[in-house]
């Protein structure tokens, strides 16, 4: 199909979408005489009308919950071996709970599938894909325990992860080369295990990809996954509902939208999207994705133009994007290739491609620097750099606050009343001792613990916030009190209010964002 037939059916897609259902394939008759535009426009149509959120969720520790179908109380009950402790997070058509194994003792996350996805096709799906999933043993990819029935309800038992989405890492930032380059490989090689078994996820996105507290990448959600013969003798349906759209449009193969056959060549599409994604920040074909994967706030319009792009249209040359070299751009184009027959085979296919990409040249350390083997990243800093400059930072906010503490104590001898004079000095006192406490508190785990530090920066972020919130308004507050008596001293206190605000919004993200792992890790 032309370039200008895609535009064709882009245009139709748009329009067909206000017409009512009953009147489309007629008014679509008037409209074209080509026959595959017309296929086009209404396997569009019925693709953004489908409900593909089928176990969307994935097993982890969650930070935040967002809406799901209305589903049973759990917490307190024992489904099987597994007592109930606590809900963790909600999605799709479930919601998750940490659960406890009573006979190992170990920690593992339920997935209560809502009863409307389990009537006798759905149940039959899950005890088949469950047993496919559970076959899966990678230590890229999260183990499936177990399929606990309960009266009508299906629970799928997983693995308990800790740590954050790829999604969560993307609030930081696009990845620089030497991190996008590992944790490409390792997504690669977990989806290429699985393909050696006959299995295609069919949801990968940043959500269903973890890092855990350990620093180890783990690909979430395999209770998605769906059988199929080896490669060479084509497909083999599931009990899938026939016609079902299963899967987050911004990350859906153009064969997955059309509703086609699919085969391990969709998941490297959809890792083609994510590694685009991971080292520009911004989705290939502009999909709004929230956290939960789900169009943004424009509504289901904009998963409807995510699939017509997908399906019609080239995203924007990586290389004009992100800093990747010319030979990373070339294996992300060949994973989102339209067609196909012009992807990788396979993840493993894929891996070896991303294994052969040139690792990250080393960067001369600062003089005296210490050495420890690690890589730096083309067009940017090296880690151990990156590191230096972060402790830097820590170290002169936390010395900032602690001289300003003397002069600024002393020169509020003038403000009145004497009650104002206790809060600000309070306040201040606060601030300084919890802003240096914290931040020490990190430069330890950075030295010798590094593995949690993400975990650690997580906790700290809160306090962090306020100490530097609550230390620039005394500052503010003192200048607005002394300004007409001591203008002075009030330039003085708003100069340095205004000057770490500015780090506090500027430099400190940057910074962190820059220093996000230890070099050893993935």
């Amino acid at each position: 199909m032309t370039h200008e037939q895609w535009a064709r059916v882009n245009a139709l897609f748009h329009e067909g979408l206000a017409r009512p259902p009953a009147d489309r394939v007629s008014w679509l008759a008037g409209e074209t005489s080509d026959p595959a535009i017309a296929r086009e426009v209404l396997a569009l149509i019925a693709a953004h009308e489908s409900d593909g959120t089928f176990l969307e969720a994935p097993a982890v520790a969650f930070t935040e919950t967002t809406a799901a179908p209305p589903a049973p109380p759990l917490v307190g009950r024992i489904i099987g071996p597994y007592q109930i402790e606590r809900e963790i997070g909600r999605g799709g058509m479930g919601v998750v709970y940490l659960a406890r194994d009573t006979r190992l003792g170990r920690a593992v996350a339920l997935k209560a599938v809502s009863r409307g996805g389990t009537d006798a096709i759905g149940r039959a799906r899950l005890q088949r894909e469950a047993r496919a999933a559970a076959s899966l043993a990678h230590p890229g990819i999260a183990t499936v325990y177990a399929l606990e029935e309960d009266g009508d309800d299906c629970y799928l038992i997983t693995e308990y992860l800790q740590g954050r989405t790829l999604r969560d890492e993307l609030a930081d930032g696009p990845l620089p080369y030497g991190r996008w380059r590992l944790v490409a490989i390792a997504i690669a090689e977990a989806i290429g295990a699985a393909h050696a078994q006959g299995l295609v996820h069919r949801d990968l996105k940043p959500e269903n990809v973890m890092r855990t507290d350990a620093g180890a990448i783990k690909v979430l959600d395999f209770g998605l996954a769906r059988e199929t013969t080896p490669l060479a003798t084509g497909m083999t349906p599931t009990i899938t509902q026939a016609g079902a759209l299963v899967g987050t449009p911004g990350y859906m193969a153009p064969e997955q939208i059309r509703g086609q056959a699919l085969d391990a060549r969709t998941d490297v599409f959809a890792v083609g999207v994510l590694l685009y994604e991971l080292a520009t920040g911004v989705h290939p074909f502009g999909a709004g994705m929230s956290s939960g994967g789900a169009a943004d706030a424009a509504g289901m319009v904009a998963a409807g133009d995510v699939l017509a792009r997908i399906v019609a249209e080239d995203p924007p040359p990586l290389e004009t994007r992100s800093m990747l070299p010319p030979a990373a751009v070339a294996v992300v184009a060949r994973a989102l290739a339209k067609s196909p027959e012009a992807r990788f085979a396979d993840g493993r296919e894929l891996a070896e491609a991303l294994r052969a990409l040139p690792a990250p040249a080393l960067t001369p350390l600062p003089s005296g620097a210490p050495s420890s083997g690690a890589p730096s990243i083309p067009g940017s800093h090296d880690l151990r750099v990156q590191k230096q400059w972060w402790v830097v930072h820590q170290a002169s906010i936390a010395a900032f606050f602690t001289l300003v503490l003397v002069p600024a104590w002393m020169l509020w001898r003038d403000i009145e009343p004497k009650s104002l004079r206790l809060t600000l000095r309070l306040i201040l006192l606060f601030s300084v001792a919890a802003g240096v406490s914290v931040r020490l508190h990190l430069w330890f785990v950075a030295r010798y613990r590094v593995g949690a530090l993400a975990r650690e920066r997580r906790v700290a972020r809160p306090w962090l916030l306020a100490t530097n919130l609550s230390f620039v308004g005394a500052l503010a507050a003192s200048a607005f009190v002394l300004l007409d008596t001591h203008a002075a001293t009030a330039s003085v206190f708003f100069g340095l209010a205004v000057v770490h605000a500015v780090v506090s919004v500027m430099v400190e993200p940057a910074t962190n964002r820059a220093f996000t792992v230890p070099p050893d890790d993935v």
